[in-house]
């Protein structure tokens, strides 16, 4: 309780933070999947953010190397993991200087954000999703053991794309207020008392932000130390999320912006559906190939009338 009256009390008076958290942690070493509460579920449901109880997972994923034998040869493939989701481009607010430019982001085993605008709104807050997956994305039950190797097939249908990264702005709560300060636990973890003749919680109220994130595991040592290249390559993005949250939570998003003041990524939503991803391809090809093929054009015909 102490703790939770720190944050708390710490986001009424202005404070920013960064809180990377989900409803479950799993032991790499012996794949359990053990459920867990941060204690800040019922704080920031009453201010409209509540955690998926469910593992997303994501057609827009990390291909990781499997080996088959043909022939009695070794096959090396790139076998697209769904539970490695990769969210790109199209799927981080440009507009914010925290996401802005990021060449995605790597969520192993993620879950993500139910939000309720109309109860954050009541609570005097302002939501803004930063970070979602594809529209290709769905969500299962989480398995009580976790098979690391193995790929799932396609889902019957798809759930809209699932936001993973929020922030959220404005007058925090701090149930304390007017009322004497909890005690620390003691060394067993027993709460103490609140101590006798302790005065009501008074708070100097000033507007904070706090930065949500679902996939605590984007920055676990088991990824960030292993040996796939391909998907060390991929994981450069989350190193950027952090640098970029810490700056802007210390010395505000001026300097961010400033920095990350460039032409924006024009990013192509248009064709995300399932086996439109060829349209998308050949604009992108257009828009590289198409000038210098016009300018020869214009040459040639200039050079030969």
């Amino acid at each position: 309780e102490r703790a939770q009256f720190e944050i708390a009390k710490y986001l009424a008076e202005g404070g920013r933070m960064f809180l990377i958290a989900s409803p479950w942690e799993i032991d790499y070493e012996f794949r359990k999947v053990n459920k867990v509460r941060s204690g800040l579920e019922d704080y920031f449901k009453d201010a409209g953010v509540t955690w998926v109880q469910a593992l997303v997972l994501d057609e827009s994923s990390v291909a990781l190397p499997k080996t088959k034998m043909e022939q009695g040869r070794p096959l090396f493939t790139l076998d697209p993991q769904p539970f490695y989701v990769l969210v790109q481009p199209q799927g981080l607010k440009q507009e914010n200087p925290v996401t802005r430019f990021l060449p995605g982001l790597v969520l192993p085993y993620t879950s993500a954000f139910m939000l309720d605008e109309d109860k954050a709104q009541a609570a005097g807050m302002q939501i803004e999703k930063l970070a979602w997956t594809s529209k290709r994305s769905w969500t299962t039950p989480l398995p009580e053991f976790l098979d690391l190797q193995g790929s799932l097939g396609k889902p019957a249908h798809y759930d809209n794309p699932r936001t993973v990264l929020v922030q959220l702005a404005g007058q925090f709560a701090c149930p304390w207020e007017g009322k004497p300060e909890p005690g620390w636990p003691d060394a067993s973890g027993k709460p103490a008392p609140p101590k006798p003749g302790a005065k009501p919680v008074t708070l100097d109220k000033q507007p904070g932000a706090v930065f949500l994130f679902a996939c605590p595991d984007s920055f676990h040592q088991f990824f960030l130390n292993g040996s796939d290249p391909n998907l060390q390559r991929q994981l450069i993005g989350n190193g950027h999320l952090l640098l970029n949250v810490v700056e802007t939570a210390a010395l505000g998003d001026d300097l961010l912006a400033m920095r990350t003041k460039t032409n924006p990524t024009r990013a192509i939503y248009k064709f995300e559906a399932e086996g439109e991803d060829y349209k998308r391809n050949l604009i992108k090809m257009g828009m590289v190939v198409g000038l210098p093929v016009f300018v020869i054009i214009f040459a040639l015909c200039y050079w030969v009338w």
